[in-house]
C-alpha cells in the first residue's frame, strides 16, 4: 500500500478565488505573537513583541515542563462599529518545552 502526502492549499495559494474561500470559511485567528530566544553563559532571555498589550494582561505558567506565556485581552469597553477591520488582538499562548538544564524556580519575568 502506497501512502501519498496531500496538500490541496500549496496548489492553490495563489489562486485568487481560493484566497477568498480561506478567508470566507477560515475561523478567527488566534494572535501570533513574535519572540526571540536569547541564550547567554547562565541563562536564556525570551523577547515577545507586544507593542501596546498591556502587562497586566499577561500571565505566565510552568507546568509538565513546558514554560507557557498567555495573553488575554481586556473585555471591549464599547461596541464598535468598524467601516473595516484589517488587524485586532486576540489571546494567545505560546509555549516552550523546559530541559532538565533549566531551573524552574528562578524563571523571572520582567515587563519593559
Amino acid at each position: 500500500m502506497k501512502l501519498a502526502t496531500v496538500r490541496p492549499y500549496r496548489k492553490h495559494r495563489h489562486d485568487p478565488f481560493f484566497n477568498l474561500m480561506d478567508d470566507f470559511f477560515k475561523a478567527p485567528s488566534k494572535t501570533h505573537i513574535p519572540v526571540n530566544i536569547i541564550e547567554f553563559d547562565d541563562r536564556f532571555e525570551l523577547h515577545l513583541a507586544a507593542p501596546g498589550f498591556a502587562k497586566d494582561n499577561f500571565q505566565l505558567e510552568v507546568k509538565d515542563d513546558h514554560l507557557f506565556v498567555h495573553f488575554t485581552p481586556p473585555e471591549a469597553k464599547e461596541e464598535v462599529k468598524y467601516q473595516r477591520k484589517e488587524f485586532g488582538f486576540g489571546p494567545f499562548e505560546r509555549s516552550w518545552k523546559l530541559n532538565d538544564a533549566i531551573d524552574v524556580e528562578s524563571i523571572k519575568a520582567k515587563y519593559d
